[in-house]
């Protein structure tokens, strides 16, 4: 970590080149960089999975890429993603690694990720009976998978519903309709002592009077235990929260969705597109 550049962009050579290069170009005219290169439009575009970058209207060149690319070398971008990759405690402030791509890894991912993933998908498997699903998070712990159910969720076997708030009226109406035995309740917390999630869990525990099931999400093995979760699956600290989904707080969209889609998930496996214009205003 500290051989890591820590240097601020506004320090690097680079950056001079690159705010003379943006001066000279401020009075170009788009109409006619395109005439002057029939091929922009198509080169000046970065594609992903699902997402297309058009930024052939903005005021850059080849030289501007350039000057940006030799930025991102004096900022030593390159060992920061190896570091990234290799599990260095990149995070300073928490001193943690930030290892969330390790999630999607695929068959390059740690053993420990394969054996969590493994144990998702026998657990989705075994829930014969269950028709609800009521999972309580905020956050990081709510939002990405409320947004694959919701995105997804004409393709679910199983009905999810989410709890973030500690309004007792925020669970009441994700339990509304629904009976105890047929209902799985999934607490996702890191520590296991977010105020929200323990206040609701508590009351969805006591509402299952011990006939449904009761998951925990956690890092704090010992607490999720402690408190009557039936099965406890792992959340590391090396996972952001906006990232979680990836990882065993996306239980719940697993369960309901089927492995196969959540596998596709962690493979990026877009069939839709995105196309992003950054064209001047």
């Amino acid at each position: 970590m500290n051989s890591l550049s820590t240097l601020a962009p506004t320090g690097c050579p680079a950056w001079a080149k690159l705010a003379a290069h943006a001066e000279a170009w401020r009075a170009a005219r788009l109409s006619e960089l395109f005439a002057g290169d029939p091929r922009r439009g198509a080169q000046f575009v970065a594609r992903a999975p699902g997402l297309e970058l058009d930024y052939s209207r903005q005021r850059i060149g080849a030289l501007g890429l350039r000057l940006l690319e030799q930025l991102a070398a004096e900022r030593g971008f390159a060992d920061w993603r190896r570091a990234l990759y290799s599990g260095a405690a990149i995070n300073a402030s928490e001193n943690r690694a930030v290892r969330h791509t390790a999630l999607r890894a695929r068959d390059a991912a740690p053993a420990e990720v394969k054996q969590v993933l493994a144990r998702m998908r026998e657990l989705a498997q075994g829930l014969g009976g269950i028709r609800r699903i009521v999972h309580l998070g905020t956050g990081g712990s709510d939002l990405g998978t409320r947004l694959v159910v919701d995105a997804l969720g004409d393709k679910a076997a199983l009905e999810v519903r989410f709890a973030a708030n500690i309004d007792p009226l925020d669970l009441a109406r994700a339990l509304q309709g629904a009976e105890p035995q047929s209902t799985l309740v999934v607490a996702v917390s890191k520590s296991f002592t977010t105020a929200e999630t323990l206040a609701n869990a508590r009351t969805a525990k006591a509402w299952l009077g011990g006939r449904g099931r009761l998951y925990a999400v956690t890092a704090n093995e010992a607490a999720a235990r402690a408190f009557g979760a039936a099965q406890v699956l792992p959340m590391w600290d090396w996972v952001g929260g906006r990232f979680s989904v990836w990882s065993a707080a996306g239980f719940s969209a697993l369960a309901a969705l089927g492995w196969q889609a959540f596998d596709e998930l962690l493979a990026a496996r877009v069939t839709g597109r995105m196309v992003v214009d950054f064209s001047l205003r």
